[in-house]
């Protein structure tokens, strides 16, 4: 027994970075899950405007851009366990801080620092992944994202939990700040060193490499890309059970459309994680476009209660991956600056995020609850706009 045990212990000590990184891909989506479900219960009980409630999520947003652009670079410098740390640190104020909350500032304050830590988690993740795993990445990535979204379905289920036995939804973030404070430790213990290549960049080179990628028409077109897409699924994610509830549909059973709208989403990942050996990731992010926004058309025209279920699969199996194939795409085109590379990508998405959702708290409060649908779909003919776009400049620079 005592042999079992300590090759146990033999066992988690030598994959400890895998465990980091899987505890914290399932814990990072967990919080945004939750507030997305509970949007239409905090507004009431905190008596908050939609319009306000998009604000919050623009904060939120905020938070994440402002993150991801240090952090991509004290990434480079000082490598990546400061970042990890702090981020998890924040993440468990913000959960701390949300739990107390009585009113709309500090509510808000509290997201924005959510926002933060969740905003530098996220790209040291990415890096992390993208150092450890030095073949295969783009299948990585989405295995990566595809334990983000079964952390988006135990953040419902443990929202439905709660709900459930009829506890104050504060519950489900004081549970979800104690898990990343467990992880928190996990990680001081962690030595992270061997697997980040730390660089000794200085101010010059810095800019150089900012240069490099702004004047790269191909990095161009990925930060419209990740720009609309984080946005449209920013939006259909926290404003899901709101739209529901304007549909008459209660929380409970939205959240339980919403569990099966993540697995929609795994399903996805597994089949592009297959499709990236046959296609480049460029021919897969304007395929998987197209298809997601018919999904969107279909959504939105259909009156049918399951037909509309079958077209959120859809958007769910079609949109989910994107992301991660274009920072795959990202890293391919230039792998010697992958901090300053992923920081471009995420904030491009961030501040997608930022202006978007709080348009669409503002089209709630004017308009109705479906409004955000048509927004989404507006947005997603952009999304195949600059996809072709980059399908076009890819198929021009293999021929030079």
């Amino acid at each position: 027994m005592n042999n079992k045990f300590l090759d146990i212990i033999y066992i988690i000590k030598n994959n400890i970075i895998y465990i980091v990184i899987l505890s914290e891909s399932i814990l990072i989506s967990m919080p945004f899950t939750i507030f997305g479900i509970l949007v239409p219960i905090i507004s009431v009980d905190l008596n908050l405007s939609a319009s306000f409630m998009g604000f919050v999520l623009s904060v939120n947003s905020l938070g994440c851009f402002i993150s991801v652009l240090i952090a991509g670079n004290i990434i480079e410098l000082f490598g990546i366990k400061r970042v990890i740390v702090v981020s998890n640190i924040c993440l468990i104020l913000g959960m701390a801080m949300i739990t107390f909350a009585q009113n709309d500032i500090l509510f808000a304050f509290s997201y924005f620092i959510t926002g933060f830590g969740s905003g530098g988690l996220g790209i040291a993740l990415n890096f992390l992944i993208s150092s450890v795993y030095k073949s295969q990445r783009s299948r990585r990535l989405l295995q990566f994202a595809s334990f983000m979204f079964i952390g988006a379905i135990l953040g419902s289920l443990l929202t439905i939990s709660i709900l459930y036995l009829e506890k104050s939804w504060r519950y489900c973030f004081t549970i979800i700040g104690i898990l990343f404070f467990i992880i928190l430790l996990i990680v001081i213990k962690t030595d992270l060193s061997k697997f980040v290549v730390k660089a000794t960049f200085n101010i010059r080179a810095f800019l150089n490499a900012y240069k490099g990628i702004f004047l790269d028409k191909r990095f161009v077109i990925m930060g419209f890309i990740v720009f609309f897409h984080d946005g449209a699924i920013a939006i259909f994610m926290n404003w899901f059970t709101t739209y529901f509830k304007g549909l008459n549909v209660q929380v409970t059973t939205s959240s339980s459309i919403l569990i099966l709208y993540s697995l929609s989403e795994i399903a996805g990942l597994l089949l592009k994680a297959h499709l990236i050996k046959f296609w480049s990731e460029s021919k897969l992010i304007i395929v998987k476009s197209v298809i997601a926004l018919i999904c969107f058309i279909g959504l939105i025209f259909t009156n049918n209660f399951l037909v509309k279920i079958f077209f959120i699969a859809g958007i769910g199996i079609s949109s989910t991956g994107l992301f991660m194939l274009v920072s795959s795409l990202g890293v391919g085109l230039n792998n010697k600056n992958l901090g300053i590379v992923l920081g471009y990508i995420y904030s491009n998405a961030y501040i997608g995020s930022i202006f978007l959702l709080y348009i669409s708290g503002l089209l709630i409060e004017q308009f109705s609850h479906t409004s955000v649908l048509y927004f989404c779909l507006f947005i997603w003919f952009l999304l195949n706009f600059f996809a072709f776009i980059n399908i076009i400049l890819e198929k021009k620079s293999s021929y030079k």
